[in-house]
């Protein structure tokens, strides 16, 4: 019984020096996996910055192209409306299709010399002015091929 009385702290010691030497150990492998998580942290963060400068730009981008967007909207309506006065929904979206179609024509064209808002607008003029003259074309051939009931009775 003398000798376990002994030898049992002399285990116990020995058990509590491995479990501190794995701590230690386990405590430096914390800290280098802390160290690498702030680093690839730090490397995340420089990347999340400049892609918020491109995200930044892409949003004045897409809210300066809203604006001349609206812009555009807001001269086609009013051309359409002084040039005709169109009601019919139909036709709305046809003039803006034609516009946006105009507006891409326009924009490959100009050198930067000239003024683009003139040019933009002479350029949609001259498109409405061409597509009023065919759609009035059209309805005079339409009533070119249409019988009157007066000739119809005059042939019997």
């Amino acid at each position: 019984m003398e000798g376990l009385t002994t030898a049992l702290p002399v285990i116990i010691y020995l058990l509590l020096i491995i479990l501190l030497v794995i701590g230690i150990i386990l405590g430096i492998k914390l800290i280098i996996t802390i160290d690498k998580t702030n680093a690839i942290l730090d490397d995340v963060s420089k990347k999340v910055a400049t892609l918020d400068t491109v995200f930044g730009f892409i949003d004045g981008v897409s809210n300066k192209m809203a604006y001349l967007g609206g812009k555009l909207t807001q001269g086609v309506v009013g051309l359409i409306n002084k040039v005709t006065g169109l009601k019919r929904r139909k036709d709305e979206d046809d003039f803006y299709s034609i516009a946006n179609m105009v507006l891409w024509d326009v924009s490959k064209k100009w050198d930067g010399k000239r003024d683009f808002r003139g040019l933009l607008w002479s350029a949609l003029s001259n498109k409405f002015a061409s597509e009023f003259r065919f759609r009035n074309q059209q309805k005079r051939e339409k009533d070119r091929e249409l019988l009157s009931f007066d000739a119809m009775l005059t042939e019997d």
